[in-house]
């Protein structure tokens, strides 16, 4: 089956565009906002958007208010983005800025965009009880082109909850075991090295005196 140049040249746009969503990746780590299909990087709206309470831990009963920006990084007007950060398991909806849609799971925003210009949302969040193997508490937000689309761009926020805490605590004290042992096995290695070369070392020096004895 013979491929015409018109659709050669496509299939190299397209494994174009996924090799530089890797090297974006390996380069920008996770920092690096990108985008959710090659083909909304070929053609769609450049965006980029973030999400952060301003905190690192979280526990019941606390109000976490999440500051969301998005931001047109093209030389185009975008209109009728779709803008939805998850309420997960654990939170509690409270409050939006400016008004939107909150339904279970979700809260959303549509959003206009001139060029280099960026908008800001905002929501209010309580910690509820969380399940006791939750680690962290994690929303996310995705900006789409239509409310049936893929997303084009999205951002993540997370606080360590008391049971990641524990967690983490918990294994302090193993790595800690565990590098003492190491350190225990390899000590009788270190002492026994330290005295191969001071005897070494001496009887270097006493067959230089010896040597200069008989010289003399």
């Amino acid at each position: 089956m013979r491929t015409s140049p018109g659709n050669l040249a496509s299939k190299r746009v397209r494994v174009g565009v996924l090799l530089m969503c890797v090297v974006l990746a390996l380069v920008g780590g996770y920092d690096t906002l990108l985008p959710a299909s090659a083909h909304a990087l070929a053609a769609g709206p450049q965006l980029s958007v973030s999400v952060s309470d301003g905190r690192a831990s979280a526990a019941s009963g606390d109000r976490l208010s999440y500051a969301i920006r998005l931001t047109n990084l093209g030389q185009k007007r975008v209109g009728s983005l779709v803008v939805t950060q998850t309420v997960p398991t654990g939170l509690h909806f409270t409050s939006q800025a400016p008004p939107g849609t909150a339904r279970p799971g979700t809260v959303t925003w549509t959003s206009t965009l001139a060029p280099s210009a960026s908008n800001a949302f905002h929501t209010t969040m309580a910690v509820t009880a969380t399940p006791a193997q939750l680690l962290r508490l994690a929303t996310v937000v995705c900006v789409s082109a239509s409310a049936k689309a893929a997303p084009i761009v999205c951002a993540s926020d997370s606080d360590q909850l008391p049971a990641g805490a524990a967690a983490q605590a918990s294994r302090a004290p193993r790595e800690d075991a565990a590098t003492s042992r190491a350190a225990a096995s390899a000590a009788p290695w270190y002492w026994g090295g330290g005295v191969a070369v001071l005897l070494v070392l001496s009887w270097l020096v006493l067959r230089r005196v010896r040597s200069r004895t008989v010289r003399t």
